[in-house]
């Protein structure tokens, strides 16, 4: 299952769009968002877990990560988008 959010960005006709699946996951994200993005992965607690960077389509390792709930944030050109992902 995908999770994705659509959102329109301050004036005009912007919109910017993030996908991150598989939702809930085990091992590889994937994230898929247009163009050069900066990510950065928090736990609930707000403590920063991961962080990086890609072009249009990142695959990211989560196995190490504790079972839980996180919040991936990715920023680009065309906008901040933020997606809540569950390891499993």
């Amino acid at each position: 299952d995908a999770a994705t959010v659509n959102s329109q960005l301050g004036v005009g006709e912007n919109s910017s769009l993030i996908s991150v699946y598989p939702n809930p996951v085990s091992d590889i994200l994937a994230v898929e968002f247009t163009g050069e993005f900066l990510y950065q992965i928090t736990d609930l607690t707000g403590r920063i877990v991961l962080q990086g960077n890609g072009v249009d389509k990142e695959t990211i390792s989560v196995k190490e990560f504790s079972a839980g709930t996180y919040v991936i944030t990715v920023s680009g050109t065309t906008g901040v988008d933020t997606i809540e992902f569950v390891k499993q």
